[in-house]
């Protein structure tokens, strides 16, 4: 893993090809220097996951228009900061870990998701309401927009529509 091993004589090294250059290697430390950082999208518009939620002086949060990064005010945060706000006449209950915060007006924060149906009778179609099971969660959702069917196995699309035939 340190070095290049006498008892792999099938591996030949790892290598990478993209715009910013190439990387290439046999151990892993050189595997570790050749990822990227992800590129930090300042132009995009605000999208915050809850890590935590709790209710400071009372049963509802106020906007107090700052951020907060170390309990310090501050101006402006980069992607990736970890920071906290206050929300005003929002309850605590409900809020919880794991929503996404955003500027309803600019870009409302979503999902595009590839849901996998089983045993359901009858159609599905847009305003539909299911419960997901997300590993160990239970999530109420409500389909915005079906895009398209696809076949499970062999990946091609079957329909494009608004309401699916479910068999």
């Amino acid at each position: 893993m340190l070095e290049p091993s006498a008892n792999m004589p099938w591996f030949k090294g790892w290598q990478v090809t993209r715009e910013d250059g190439n990387a290439s290697g046999t151990t892993r430390p050189e595997a570790l220097d050749g990822i990227l950082p992800p590129t930090c999208s300042i132009d995009k518009p605000l999208h915050l996951p809850l890590q935590n939620v709790s209710g400071i002086g009372g049963s509802t949060l106020q906007l107090k228009y700052s951020l907060l990064k170390c309990t310090r005010s501050f101006q402006g945060s980069s992607s990736g900061d970890n920071v906290g706000f206050n929300v005003k006449n929002l309850c605590v209950k409900d809020v919880h870990f794991g929503n996404v915060a955003g500027d309803c007006k600019n870009d409302l924060p979503m999902e595009v998701a590839q849901v996998i149906i089983r045993s359901h009778p009858g159609q599905i179609s847009a305003d539909y309401a299911a419960v997901l099971d997300c590993h160990t969660a239970h999530i109420n959702c409500k389909f915005a927009e079906l895009k398209e069917k696809v076949d499970l196995h062999s990946g091609k699309k079957l329909e494009d529509g608004k309401v699916f035939e479910i068999w």
